[in-house]
């Protein structure tokens, strides 16, 4: 608040009392003040329709209510009350008529000190009104119209805000406004855990369900599971919690890899086929808490008892200082086994990108079977969309443990904004302070706004800050909140340098961005980065230029599923906002049902081994060829288009052979051997042979009994070694294609093989984690090198064959000597 604006009031009041309003609007101004009614150019509705409203109140010094009956339900008065409230003005409640304060005073606003200005009371009230007013407008004088200067500001403040990543466990400390939130989560898993441990048929299951862009995601990963990791409930930093997960395209490869990491002995194969069974989530879960549990056993062999039983009264004593845990529930769940948390996130994929039901099904029986095992040790927790509440329902055993365990997000209350806004600032590392006003135009804006958006906009005015602080006007040059990411949008489109760029840009978002149909909203997904590489290597230069200018423009995002480098959409706030993805959206609907028609028959096709007979042809392949021109096909679906085509071109081509010997044939030509032979297909021949046979090879090896990853000749050109997903090397002659070693030393796939320079050794790296070095004449092992946490998938020896490097999906690559032991 500013001296400006010191004696400007705000009043506000039901239209059925603009008798009263007259007389203490014409007293409050004999007085010297200055006022706005929003009985003057307003109109009801909701506080965000209203900007003249909010400019009233925005300039206003203090918030005079006149209280009456017709006030409290008043939608008028409700929505003044709510920017008043934004900006934090000083509120002064006038009762002129009705029997008691509460029947007069909107709900929620009953503990208000007010004035009473009834009858002969209000001479006494007016004065009384006067004084405080007069108060306000000298201690605003005696203010700076700035903030202070904070003492000893960082030379470097830490940006707080996340744009539109979601929180993450090492985020915590940044993660405020959702402290209620994630106390009801503790409590509901509370009770699961007791109905399910009490021996009680519950199922150890949590589903958190909210509006897309209200922070589900956050409020587990950076509220929910640290409090529990911290332990929050007893024994819950004991739990073994499994890497968080997204379902994908494959949910069930995206299981195995969350599990992975905990078994280290164990290749991805072997565990992906003990998912095989149903209850193959439980047993796998179950060795790792037999593991922990016997661990820590083993960690207290040789304590005296006397030390246990004070341990054991210790650990009572805390477990009964737990708040709201009366000692009966701290005991029940001390006495239980360790537990296995399993958080799925972005549950709705399963039904959006899970392409066969079958997959799908088997993935919910690992689920429920798992949560509903007796007294077994897996807790699976998720976040689903509510605009896709309706698909779990389709699935009566998962419909029914969700429709029993679900806890609703639910928007965020003016309060928790604030927080969520103010809070990051005041942390030691940033020491940033907003200009006046500037927080309560934030809470306008966002309302009714994906929570991404409000992030967004804080991480802009972060970046634009002036010294130590944030400004309106760099909100104003970003277009507020809801103007920052669609300007952000559409300049990085405008930026890109030529037509041809755009419409790859468009085509990318479509890619990237299930339009959805009439009666369902629009949802993201995400590719791989190698459904990138197109077939003309020019156009991937192109694509990748958009998609690396949207990424560095963050309206795009890469990141690793499974190992697998990945492109999406940064956040699914951008729908909504950017209007040229809306035109892109709406017009895409007509390609919906056609993409989803190839997607299937693609997968078909894929299912039952590339028949001919399941190609397009004719109109079908005319109008999914036009689709792919505006549009960027899955490898599979560019594939499948490209075999349609070269079917379609082999059966004209045979079609017009046979009527030209047809022709021929009815009229006598019977010397055109020559010309009938341009006509024929490759490989076949006619009774005449103009032309030398198509040259074979001179051999196929086929010595494998899985597919081939890996093949390299030996530096002197006389000999092939191949790795295979048989678990294998084979080495073989180049020349006659006769097997001359088979090594079997590895304990899963073998993804890459490479020969020293001296032709005397094989290093082959493995899914098993390992690389292994080992004599080719021999076969025997010379060296096993572990460094690597994840399957490895490329290896290379150095040019004098001292050292090796390899590379693995943990993100490393690892140089090692190849002669240590």
């Amino acid at each position: 608040m500013t001296k400006e604006n010191a004696s400007f009031l705000f009043v506000s009041s039901a239209r059925e009392d603009a008798e009263h309003v007259t007389r203490l609007t014409a007293d409050l101004a004999a007085q010297g003040f200055s006022f706005w009614t929003d009985q003057v150019g307003s109109r009801p509705g909701p506080p965000n329709g209203d900007d003249a409203l909010q400019r009233a109140i925005r300039a206003s010094s203090a918030f005079l209510l006149v209280a009456s009956p017709h006030a409290r339900g008043a939608r008028s008065v409700k929505a003044a009350l709510a920017i008043a409230q934004m900006y934090q003005r000083p509120m002064y409640p006038v009762l002129i008529h009705g029997e008691t304060w509460m029947e007069a005073l909107p709900p929620g606003w009953g503990g208000t000190p007010g004035i009473d200005a009834r009858g002969e009371r209000y001479p006494d009230a007016l004065h009384t009104l006067v004084k405080e007013l007069r108060s306000l407008q000298t201690s605003s004088s005696a203010q700076p119209e700035t903030a202070p200067s904070l003492t000893a500001p960082s030379p470097h403040p830490r940006n707080p805000y996340k744009g539109f990543r979601s929180f993450q466990r090492e985020d915590a400390g940044d993660f405020f406004g959702r402290e209620e939130c994630i106390d009801t989560m503790v409590h509901a898993l509370l009770d699961v855990l007791l109905a399910a441990q009490s021996g009680q048929p519950a199922p150890r299951f949590l589903a958190v369900i909210g509006p897309r862009g209200s922070g589900k995601s956050s409020a587990v990963l950076a509220g929910l599971l640290p409090q529990l990791q911290q332990g929050r409930l007893p024994q819950s930093d004991r739990w073994i919690y499994l890497k968080p997960m997204v379902p994908g395209q494959h949910p069930l490869e995206a299981l195995t890899f969350a599990l992975s990491r905990h078994f280290p002995g164990r290749s991805l194969t072997s565990i992906r086929e003990e998912l095989e069974g149903m209850r193959g989530l439980h047993r796998l879960a179950a060795t790792l808490q037999e593991r922990r549990d016997t661990d820590e056993l083993e960690g207290m062999r040789g304590l005296h008892r006397p030390a246990a039983t004070l341990q054991e009264r210790r650990d009572t004593d805390e477990l009964e200082g737990i708040a709201g845990l009366p000692r009966f529930v701290s005991a029940l769940l001390q006495r239980q086994d360790t537990k296995v948390l399993l958080f799925v996130d972005q549950f709705e994929e399963l039904f959006t990108q899970t392409p066969t039901e079958e997959e799908r099904q088997h993935f919910l029986d690992l689920l429920i079977t798992a949560a509903t095992e007796p007294q077994g040790p897996v807790i699976v927790l998720l976040t689903l969309r509510a605009d896709f509440y309706d698909r779990p329902l389709r699935y009566p055993a998962l419909g029914q443990v969700i429709e029993a365990h679900h806890q609703a997000i639910l928007p965020m209350t003016l309060q928790e904004l604030r927080a969520v806004i103010e809070k990051p600032v005041h942390l030691p590392d940033v020491q940033l302070h907003f200009e006046d006003n500037l927080v309560g135009d934030l809470l306008f804006d966002v309302q009714g706004e994906a929570l991404p958006l409000l992030q967004f906009t804080l991480t802009q005015l972060f970046e634009r800050r002036n010294g130590v602080y944030l400004t309106r006007q760099a909100y104003q040059e970003i277009g507020g909140v809801r103007g920052a990411l669609a300007k952000q949008a559409e300049s990085t489109y405008l930026s890109l340098p030529s037509p041809e760029h755009q419409r790859w840009a468009r085509a990318l978002f479509l890619r990237l961005i299930d339009a959805g149909t009439v009666d369902r909203d629009a949802s993201c997904g995400r590719i791989p980065l190698s459904e990138l590489t197109l077939i003309d290597p020019k156009e991937t230069i192109v694509l990748n230029m958009v998609w690396k200018t949207f990424t560095e423009h963050r309206l795009l995002t890469t990141s690793k599923t499974m190992g697998i480098p990945t492109l999406e959409v940064s956040h699914e706030g951008l729908i909504g906002t950017w209007g040229r993805l809306t035109k892109w959206l709406r017009e895409a609907r007509e390609d919906s049902y056609l993409h989803g028609r190839i997607r299937k028959d693609v997968a078909e096709w894929m299912r039952q081994r590339k028949p001919a007979e399941r190609l397009y042809k004719g109109e079908q392949l005319a109008q999914a060829q036009r689709w792919r021109k505006r549009a960027i096909p899955s490898r599979d679906e560019d594939a499948f288009l490209q075999a349609s085509m070269q079917h379609q071109q082999r059966e004209h081509h045979r079609m017009t052979r046979r009527a030209v010997i047809v022709s021929m044939a009815v009229l006598g030509l019977t010397g055109g051997a020559f010309s009938l032979s341009r006509l024929l297909l490759p490989g076949e021949t006619t009774s005449v042979q103009t032309r030398p046979p198509v040259q074979k090879l001179p051999y196929t090896y086929a010595g494998h009994s899985g597919p081939v990853l890996s093949v390299a000749w030996s530096p002197d050109g006389k000999r092939i070694a191949s790795a295979s997903v048989d678990q294998t090397v084979q080495v073989w002659a180049a020349q006659s294609g006769s097997l001359l070693q088979t090594y079997n030393g590895h304990r899963g796939t073998v993804w890459s093989v490479a020969w020293s320079p001296d032709g005397k050794r094989i290093a082959s790296a493995s899914e098993d984690r390992a690389v292994q070095v080992w004599e080719v004449e021999s076969g025997s092992l010379l060296r096993t090198y572990n460094g690597h946490s994840g399957p490895v998938n490329s290896v290379a020896w150095s040019p004098d064959g001292k050292r090796i490097a390899s590379a693995s999906f943990d993100e490393t690559v690892q140089v090692w000597a190849a002669d240590v032991q």
